[in-house]
């Protein structure tokens, strides 16, 4: 009996600690690990009219430039159509030293609202950081996961 309680335990525990499926598509900064309110798996759901914590472990994959100014930015993509997402802070060095230093790990946090959203379809959040001076150039970390609104 007490060898069932134990492997119950562990399960339990191994689920809680489980990370979403993402996707990395930045360039400078791999993406490790997303956590996305008390998500556990995809898609992740997302209550109306919600704000939503997300913390995305980073780690470098090639040297990090001394970028000065580093903005944040979010979108869902739904059906092909990108919709902006307000995200906050969206000034990244508020929180990240800047400029830019080359270390190992990076933590991003932040908090995306989906209170300008008012097509509430199934989508795939985009979470970014870009060099401010160069807002078209590649990102310095971009993750994505799925959603679904409730």
């Amino acid at each position: 009996m007490k060898l069932e309680y134990a492997l119950l335990l562990s399960v339990l525990l191994h689920m809680a600690n489980c990370a979403i499926d993402f996707t990395d598509c930045g360039t400078i900064l791999e993406v490790t690990d997303v956590k996305f309110g008390d998500c556990t798996q995809t898609p992740c759901r997302v209550e109306r009219n919600s704000e939503v914590l997300v913390e995305i472990e980073l780690s470098r994959i090639s040297h990090v430039p001394p970028v000065k100014s580093v903005t944040a930015a979010a979108e869902i993509v739904q059906f092909g159509i990108s919709w902006e997402l307000e995200i906050s802070p969206s000034d990244t060095c508020t929180t990240w030293k800047c400029p830019l230093e080359d270390v190992n790990q990076y933590l991003f946090n932040g908090t995306v609202s989906f209170k300008s959203i008012s097509f509430w379809r199934p989508g795939e959040v985009v979470v970014k950081t870009l060099n401010t001076l160069e807002p078209d150039g590649d990102p310095i970390f971009c993750a994505s996961w799925e959603i679904n609104f409730i």
